[in-house]
């Protein structure tokens, strides 16, 4: 026989940036405790609402499987004396156990007792299992109310624990668990009995609240579709907004409200950023432009809904007020009159102002630029005014429209375009998963700023460790790697952090050839770890980068054209070829020149022409696949010569002329990878 079990923690509103993290949370720990305790259920979902986290469990066992446990104790030298008798550690542990010495049994050395233990009914299991794990739960935030209530994420109010129709015995954080939970606060908040999953979910839906997530994301998509069709426009998509609003209602209902159309002067992001920061509201659009609506998502069905529609357009137009007003007090001058004032706000104590940083982000900008296929005035121009907006009133009061406003008031004076959107694309990628800069210029400009960051932030010893990474460097670096890898092949990683360690001479606290070498060590662990996100195998991409990861793009290229052959056709041939010359030669051995007409006539002299002729098509400067296929190519003339030349002739200088043929050949394979780091497939 099986049971199902409803859970149910009531409380007031969960903030919704914690709701994911509990619901995730209590989902993982229950599912590691049911197992230990030998009640894993068939299925179980684990959801909620700003008011409640909701465990649905079905198909648990009536009772815990019986289960047989083994006792170690003391070891036979340690419980027993010389002649075999008990001694009191011997004695003391089979007390222990509820036995006699003679009841204890030596399994390797050691005195152990077996005892069968009988499962408990899963009542009586879970009464017990279930407030530890609660009070195990791990939240970022959590808080104590009344007398030694808590902590947990905000105060209980009651908590439904239903088992096959019966309550689950058992009190946390003083509240003791019954068989009712409540609706909706304010559309039905009288408490209702539970006596199971489905009679749950039905009386829940009942009482205007919808406990999956994902329900109430679609809820909220397709009534703010139908309210800004009422307008004659689309919504514009945000996904994010969708999520959150989801996580901070539980019976979402849309409403669609207006502002005056004079507002339309402020750019598009800041009247977004001003409806999804302070309300949470949908901007609306037609023909790929705002129009003067927005749609509200309110968590109550309320009997006057142009009520609601008018209180938010009341508070949405005192944020619009204060935009217009910060937009135009802006708009009094030029972006770049603010650049002096970036002198007084502090970068980091050591490294300087906000226009220092500034200052040496536009000059390592100009000397990448180049390299990038960038415009080199129009990047290192978006270098030169890329911070000046942060000490703009809108950015002041939205810091989130940091690069965003820099564009804006850029292209209102006049600034080639490219170098206004290189002052927004700067910032990118702001999180893990997004987008790249697009234009070259943009990538410049990126990789200057945060490769100054990293190279005056390892400067003065602040290296991320464990989870701190306070100045984000882990995902600046990762940035920095990605872009340099998108990028046109010949911009070297060790020169471009360099450039960067010298332009911060006289600020760093620690010897900038260490610092140098430390910030180009951690930039190649970044491609490593953004190769392997884009699916290659982890032992490709290590491979790859021990031959060679100075240039970012080429390391890219190998690594996915080793990854494509790994397994397929010809890859033996490859490995075969390698493996056979890396072994002969002694660890140590120093090459010397190699005189081609010294070469005797036959499988040697092939094996050198071969070579000579393989390794114009070896250049970093052809297609990887290529490179590998005429490394695989050259195995017969690599057989041939083992199979016909003694390499370790007794002759010293036949010896060294042929040990150093095959070191060219090594070093030209491990140029594009170290094929021995390769697993087999």
């Amino acid at each position: 026989m099986s049971l199902d079990l409803v859970l149910e923690i009531g409380c007031e509103e969960i903030p919704h940036d914690l709701l994911d993290e509990g619901i995730a949370g209590l989902g993982t720990l229950l599912r590691e405790r049911l197992a230990a305790a030998r009640l894993t259920p068939a299925a179980m979902e684990v959801d909620g609402t700003p008011r409640r986290l909701v465990v649905i469990a079905r198909g648990l066992p009536n009772a815990q499987d019986d289960v047989r446990v083994t006792a170690k104790g003391p070891s036979a030298k340690v419980a027993k004396d010389a002649d075999g008798n008990p001694t009191k550690a011997g004695e003391g542990f089979a007390r222990g156990q509820g036995v006699t010495f003679a009841d204890l049994v030596e399994v390797d050395g050691y005195m152990t007792h077996a005892r069968l233990e009988t499962g408990r009914p899963a009542a009586a299991a879970l009464a017990e299992l279930l407030p530890k794990a609660l009070a195990d739960l791990h939240w970022a935030k959590a808080m104590r109310w009344g007398t030694d209530q808590g902590p947990f994420v905000r105060p209980i109010k009651w908590i439904c624990a239903v088992l096959g129709g019966k309550t689950v015995p058992f009190e946390f954080a003083g509240v003791r668990a019954g068989n009712q939970s409540r609706g909706h606060r304010f559309m039905a908040p009288e408490a209702f009995t539970v006596s199971g999953p489905d009679d749950y979910q039905k009386k829940l839906f009942d009482a205007n609240v919808l406990l999956y997530r994902e329900k109430r994301r679609e809820r909220i998509r397709t009534q703010v579709a139908q309210q800004a069709a009422r307008a004659g426009g689309l919504p514009r998509e945000d996904a994010e907004l969708v999520a959150v609003t989801a996580l901070k209602t539980e019976w979402p209902v849309a409403v669609l409200g207006r502002f005056d159309a004079t507002y339309l002067e402020l750019p598009p992001e800041v009247l977004l950023t001003s409806m999804k920061e302070h309300q949470d509201d949908f901007g609306v659009e037609k023909n790929g432009r705002l129009i003067p609506c927005f749609v509200a998502v309110a968590d109550n069905e309320a009997t006057d809904m142009a009520l609601v529609a008018h209180g938010n357009e009341r508070v949405l137009r005192a944020r619009l007020e204060d935009a217009r007003f910060f937009f135009r007090e802006d708009r009094k001058h030029r972006l770049e009159a603010l650049l002096p004032r970036l002198d007084s706000f502090m970068f980091q104590k050591e490294l300087g102002s906000v226009g220092d940083k500034a200052r040496r982000v536009t000059a390592l900008t100009r000397s990448l630029a180049p390299l990038l296929g960038a415009n080199a005035d129009h990047a290192a121009r978006a270098a030169e005014l890329c911070k000046a907006d942060l000490v703009s009133n809108m950015v002041f009061e939205f810091p989130e429209l940091q690069g965003i406003m820099g564009r804006a008031y850029a292209l209102a004076d006049g600034e080639p375009r490219a170098a206004a959107a290189a002052i927004e694309a700067h910032y990118l990628p702001r999180f893990a998963g997004d987008a790249l800069p697009a234009t070259a210029e943009g990538r410049a400009v990126a990789i200057a700023d945060k490769v100054d960051t990293l190279a005056g932030i390892f400067g003065v010893g602040l290296i991320p460790s464990g989870s701190q990474d306070p100045y984000a460097l882990r995902r600046q670096g990762l940035g920095v790697a990605l872009m340099l890898a998108d990028a046109p092949s010949g911009v070297r990683l060790g020169g471009l952090v360099s450039e960067a360690v010298e332009q911060l001479a006289g600020r760093l606290t620690r010897p900038a050839a260490e610092v140098a070498a430390e910030v180009a060590a951690f930039l190649a662990q970044r491609l490593a770890y953004g190769l392997e996100q884009d699916g290659l195998r982890a032992d490709v991409v290590k491979a790859t980068l021990a031959g060679a990861c100075d240039d970012a793009h080429d390391a890219r290229q190998r690594a996915i054209a080793l990854n494509a052959v790994t397994g397929a056709e010809g890859f033996d041939d490859l490995m075969t070829s390698f493996k056979r010359v890396i072994k002969i030669i002694p660890d140590g051995f120093v090459p010397s020149a190699l005189a081609a007409e010294r070469l005797k006539p036959g499988p040697e002299a092939d094996l050198w022409r071969a070579f000579q002729a393989a390794r114009e098509r070896m250049g970093a400067d052809r297609p990887a696949p290529d490179r590998l296929a005429a490394m695989a190519a050259l195995r017969p003339r690599v057989d041939a010569f083992f199979d016909g030349v003694m390499v370790m002739d007794a002759d010293p200088a036949v010896r060294q002329d042929r040990l150093s043929m095959l070191a060219a050949i090594r070093d030209t394979f491990r140029a594009f990878a170290d094929f021995s780091q390769v697993a087999a497939p």
